[in-house]
């Protein structure tokens, strides 16, 4: 999954009109960002038509890969398997990272 961040201005230039906000777009594929960006630079320059007025007042503040996946699952596993005996330091190492290789698999 990937982010995009942008700031989105309201068409004004001057320092006492001029507002901006950061927004961010959400794409699952690399294809979609890339969409995503030719579509707002097209938009930008003119060679497509805006769907409403500001569109083409933003700037490109960050492209970003997310991974939110939900690790609930494997953080309640590593703890019951810790709470089960009192271990040292180095052993719970080691068993959180057995736990963790067998979780990815």
């Amino acid at each position: 999954m990937y982010r995009v961040e942008y700031e989105q201005g309201n068409g004004y230039h001057c320092n006492c009109c001029r507002r901006t906000s950061n927004e961010s777009e959400d794409f699952e594929t690399e294809e979609e960002v890339i969409e995503f960006l030719l579509k707002k630079e097209k938009i930008r320059k003119g060679i497509i038509k805006k769907d409403w007025e500001d569109e083409d007042d933003w700037d490109l503040l960050e492209v970003r890969e997310i991974k939110d996946v939900d690790l609930t699952s494997t953080y309640e596993e590593i703890v019951r398997e810790l709470i089960k005996g009192n271990i040292s330091p180095k052993l719970r190492s080691i068993k959180i990272n057995k736990i963790k290789e067998k979780i990815e698999r």
